[in-house]
């Protein structure tokens, strides 16, 4: 909640916030490298929307 409102206080990005409270070659920065990457979370979230919208076709049919 707390980065959530440091968000909503300024007019800077969410990648701004989220650089300047990640520590260079930190454990967050080699989490983030990782779901940021090459196959990282990017696509996993877009085969779980595809897959909720094809279910959600199934189900109306």
């Amino acid at each position: 909640s707390g980065a959530g409102e440091m968000l909503n206080r300024t007019d800077e990005p969410a990648s701004s916030l989220r650089a300047n409270v990640t520590s260079p070659g930190g454990t967050t920065a080699a989490a983030l490298d990782v779901l940021m990457g090459e196959g990282g979370l990017s696509p996993l979230m877009r085969r779980a929307a595809l897959a909720a919208r094809d279910r959600a076709r199934e189900l109306g049919k």
